[in-house]
């Protein structure tokens, strides 16, 4: 048996015996810990030869990296592995849609941007520098964590000496651990692909950026299925300017199924249930862009920084839903209102607008009750009002196949007032 095949579990079976890894550490009871961080392990991996962006599934990305199967948790590695790698198969459904895209890093592209390394030293500076007040957040989990200036220098001291690190990120703002020369090399990189994918029109200098940040993800920890309202891309770079290995995997989904996601309630029941799934692996340099309302998990395959940058008034329409904004922490309140202001634009596009219609009364029978409880449905009124103006239809009429005419505003309102639940 060779020493990868003892570290992952072969011979000794039903023997409770320390477990040697081919690094030469015995553990007995911290073995998954220890197979997270080990970098023997991941050079004796099988297939360490492979190109883990090519690989034919999740379990062999992991493999191929030297991470456990059990890294994705309560994830369904099975469910997983069904999907296709992005890179060989793009995943195509027939509605309306903003596609994910991803762009390899060309090695003669000049990129000023900081290592993990980099970032950690100027994070550390930034702590002790009493001028500056600080901006960062601790996430464990989902779950953002009190301020707490010990607990932020025991994860940069954690991930600069390569010791095991469960929280999952620290998060900054951009310019608050970059050099500008940095962030101009960044934006001249991102922004004008932004520009082209969102059809925006004008120079990169009129672009509505919402945010810029830089995070921190230590090697082996995740991120559950989730949704951005807004468009992004994310670029990765490694512990070491010099390091070629992989960073990110990506699960993605299409915007056509953030229903489907707002009904599930894990990311296991989602994988699961949700269609027109891919995995994508990110390395060094790598340009993600993520679509507005898109549902995607990801996990480090090694130590990495990211940043992040997006952008407000683009022509991208994917809607979203009460039930998953509600599953991304919004109020039923919050989420109601969120849809209710993206459904008029939905409804003027003529390239959205069926799309927006049909995810729209999909749903209304599930999330019709929120809006009652919200009293939204005067709101709603309005809005499908304007539209009925405009097109002389109504939105429900119109999935149906029903074919249906007013006889001026009154007979419309009343129309649609039962559909919102008013009569």
């Amino acid at each position: 048996m060779d020493g990868y095949a003892a570290a992952r579990g072969g011979g000794s079976e039903g023997k409770k015996v320390p477990w040697k890894c081919v690094c030469g550490y015995k553990y007995a009871k911290h073995k998954t810990r220890h197979l997270k961080s080990c970098k023997a392990l991941k050079q004796h991996s099988p297939g360490r030869e492979q190109d883990p962006r090519l690989a034919a599934t999740v379990s062999s990305v992991l493999e191929i990296c030297g991470l456990p199967s059990d890294l994705l948790g309560e994830w369904d590695i099975a469910a997983l592995d069904r999907l296709p790698n992005m890179r060989r198969l793009k995943p195509q459904p027939h509605a309306q849609h903003t596609p994910w895209y991803f762009h390899d890093h060309n090695p003669d592209d000049e990129l000023l941007f900081p290592s993990v390394a980099d970032a950690l030293s100027t994070i550390n500076r930034l702590l002790f520098a009493k001028k500056h007040r600080w901006t960062g957040v601790l996430w464990n989990d989902q779950e953002e964590l009190p301020e707490d200036t010990d607990a932020i220098r025991n994860f940069t001291s954690n991930v600069a000496n390569g010791r095991p690190e469960h929280r999952r990120m620290i998060n900054l703002p951009a310019k608050k651990c970059m050099t500008p020369e940095e962030v101009t090399s960044f934006r001249l990189r991102a922004l004008p692909l932004l520009r082209d994918l969102n059809g925006i029109s004008g120079d990169i200098t009129s672009m509505q950026i919402l945010y810029e940040s830089m995070n921190i993800t230590p090697r082996a920890t995740k991120t559950e299925l989730h949704h951005d309202s807004d468009p992004h891309i994310s670029i990765t770079m490694p512990m070491r300017s010099e390091d070629k290995e992989p960073l990110k995997l990506w699960i993605t989904y299409p915007s056509t199924e953030i229903a489907r996601f707002g009904r599930s309630s894990t990311t296991a029941h989602s994988v699961r249930n949700l269609d027109h799934g891919s995995f994508l692996v990110q390395m060094p340099g790598d340009i993600i862009f993520a679509p507005p309302n898109s549902p995607h998990a990801v996990a480090a395959l090694n130590t990495c920084s990211i940043y992040g940058i997006s952008v407000g008034n683009t022509g991208l329409l994917d809607p979203t839903t009460v039930l998953a904004d509600m599953r991304g922490n919004f109020t039923t309140e919050e989420a109601c209102r969120r849809v209710l202001d993206a459904l008029p634009i939905g409804l003027a596009s003529q390239v959205w607008q069926q799309r927006v219609i049909e995810q729209f009364v999909d749903q209304w029978g599930t999330e019709k009750d929120d809006f009652v409880k919200c009293g939204s449905q005067r709101a709603l009124l309005r809005i499908l009002l304007e539209f009925s103006a405009r097109d002389g239809s109504c939105v429900w009429c119109r999935v149906g196949g029903r074919e249906i005419s007013f006889d001026g505003e009154a007979e419309a309102r009343d129309h649609l007032a039962k559909h919102c639940g008013l009569q």
